[in-house]
């Protein structure tokens, strides 16, 4: 006789430890990082920024980068380089954010970048790896 399928404890396994680390996904292009599981909304900075924050107190708490490809292109055309050694498939965040008002043409406040900075501060100094799956 099958045994009965217990939901709770299969929705229960399936479920991960929140880990605030950044992601990087293929399919968009997009760099994500949230740093606290927590409710927020989306504010788009510009065509490249967008900050998550949390409804609570306003604050960010995440923050998704598209287009890091073109980013890239565009970092080494200018002599820019935020990749970690001789690897292509490995970058820095810090520069990565910091580079993008200095390197493309923004109608944004640079403030912003600043503040994304500032408020991940050392959990940015990971390299974050961009290497297909």
């Amino acid at each position: 006789m099958a045994e009965e399928l217990d939901i709770d404890r299969l929705i229960g396994s399936m479920k991960r430890e929140f880990e605030p680390r950044p992601y990087y996904s293929p399919e968009s292009d997009a760099l994500y990082f949230y740093c606290e599981n927590e409710d927020y909304a989306a504010e788009r900075i510009d065509c490249w920024l967008t900050v998550f924050r949390a409804f609570s107190d306003n604050r960010i708490i995440g923050f998704k980068i598209k287009n890091v490809k073109i980013l890239l292109s565009k970092f080494d055309a200018l002599g820019l380089d935020c990749r970690l050694s001789t690897s292509k498939w490995f970058i820095w965040l810090q520069p990565l954010i910091a580079y993008i008002p200095n390197s493309v043409a923004l109608e944004s406040d640079f403030l912003q970048y600043r503040n994304v900075l500032t408020s991940f501060g050392s959990r940015l100094a990971e390299p974050l790896s961009l290497e297909p799956a």
